[in-house]
């Protein structure tokens, strides 16, 4: 399985696994979240006054380029 490794800390979490299944685990369970599904579970599965964990940095998006219109 695939994916990165985070601890729940909250009573129960639903995530997307690093097969892209759906699944719960309760507090204290060592899981293995998706990577596009990391930044939600980070921001989530933070106790009241914490901070959330880092999520590591990816390359940024090319940025789009306009292009002009096709004319009929």
């Amino acid at each position: 399985m695939s994916g990165v490794e985070r601890t729940v800390r909250l009573g129960s979490m639903a995530y997307i696994d690093g097969d892209g299944a759906h699944r719960s685990a309760d507090r204290g369970a060592t899981i293995h979240v998706h990577p596009d599904n990391l930044e939600r579970f980070d921001r989530l599965n933070v106790l009241l006054g914490q901070e959330p964990e880092p999520v590591a940095p990816e390359a940024a998006p090319k940025p789009r380029t306009a292009r002009a219109r096709k004319e009929n």
